[in-house]
């Protein structure tokens, strides 16, 4: 008993000094996403915003920015973004809303200006799940920020590695999407899924009694006349009860040169109230509905 106490205590100590380690990197600055629907800034490659619905009928908007941050990286299937913010806008009683703010002081200072670094600092991620960027919307030289609703958000580091799963560990990219460069069928995605049987590196020493996890987006299909992919996460809680950098949705529906167009949610994620749910223990999927002009939700004074 006193050697299951000492290898729980020791197994605490290193998830505290990890999860104050990762605090201190991501204790970010630049909390602010400008996302200017005029013009591309620089950098800048693209924004949508769409609608999407669960079966019950509710709704969740999708807020996709994409940009290109790496000349050196060459898309093999013409995808025109290596970078991705996606926000789940989640509306109170149906109804979203952009309000104009007065005082832009605050958010000019601590808006997002490197995207590189912030995206290199985003791959160290270890185990907290320290999202706290917020989209603000710029719109003829006004800002506006959402309100009626909660936001949730995402990065993603978008590459086509042949190597089909991205290496993944204690400290890994937990945000990547692989589009593949190669074009895989059916029969070879299988396959290559095979090798999770076997995959061991996303488990931390078995002496620190904390429960392995995977954080891994897989293909589940291709669609490759619409250029769609559809991804699906296998998700495993940490022992703190928190998730890992990014895990907002369990599955996406990505579009290339367009962003997430549809999702599926875990029943648990607080986030989310009991009635967007279908049951306590599936994810609930959101589809595509439309694509929606961001400027109809300006709120009229």
């Amino acid at each position: 008993m006193n050697m299951l106490k000492y290898r729980l205590s020791i197994a605490l100590i290193i998830l505290s000094s990890n999860l104050l380690l990762a605090q201190k990197e991501y204790n970010y600055k630049d909390k602010y996403v400008i996302i200017d629907i005029d013009s591309l800034h620089k950098g800048a490659i693209g924004v949508n915003f769409c609608k999407t619905r669960a079966q019950k009928g509710k709704e969740i908007y999708v807020l996709n920015s994409r940009y290109k941050i790496r000349d050196n990286q060459r898309s093999w299937i013409s995808s025109d973004s290596d970078f991705m913010f996606t926000f789940y806008v989640i509306p109170k009683n149906n109804k979203i809303q952009l309000e104009e703010i007065e005082n832009t002081d605050t958010i000019l200072t601590n808006r997002v200006k490197d995207f590189v670094s912030l995206s290199e600092s985003l791959s160290r991620a270890d185990y907290s799940d320290l999202f706290t960027f917020l989209p603000i919307v710029k719109i003829k030289s006004k800002y506006f920020k959402f309100v009626n609703c909660s936001v949730q958000g995402q990065a993603f580091n978008i590459l086509e590695d042949p190597q089909y799963f991205p290496k993944y560990g204690a400290g890994s990219n937990k945000y990547e999407l692989n589009l593949l460069a190669k074009p895989y069928n059916r029969a070879q995605i299988d396959s290559l899924r095979l090798l999770t049987v076997k995959d061991s590196t996303a488990m931390i020493p078995f002496f620190a009694d904390v429960e392995d996890f995977y954080d891994k987006w897989y293909i589940n299909k291709i669609d490759k006349k619409s250029q769609i992919i559809d991804f699906w996460i296998q998700l495993k809680r940490i022992s703190t009860g928190l998730y890992s950098f990014g895990r907002v949705t369990t599955a996406i529906v990505y579009k290339v040169n367009t962003g997430v167009i549809g999702f599926k949610i875990m029943p648990d994620r607080p986030e989310f109230s009991e009635e967007y749910l279908d049951s306590a223990y599936s994810p609930v999927k959101f589809s595509f509905v439309e694509f929606v002009d961001l400027k109809e939700f300006l709120l009229l004074k």
